[in-house]
């Protein structure tokens, strides 16, 4: 389960025009390097199979 801040670090990384909506490996990789909770890379991969873009 995925709380607030979370959602809110995932969403701030997917939409910043730095980023461009990288794919789940790719924000992976560059969020761990900062972030870590538990199930991240699920997590991470299904906010962004959620993606409309």
């Amino acid at each position: 389960m995925v709380d607030e801040l979370q959602e809110r670090i995932m969403e701030e990384a997917h939409s910043s025009r730095y980023y461009i909506h990288p794919g789940s490996t790719k924000m992976y990789r560059d969020l761990r390097e900062v972030y870590w909770w538990s199930s991240m890379k699920k997590g991470i991969a299904e906010f962004v199979a959620k993606c409309p873009n």
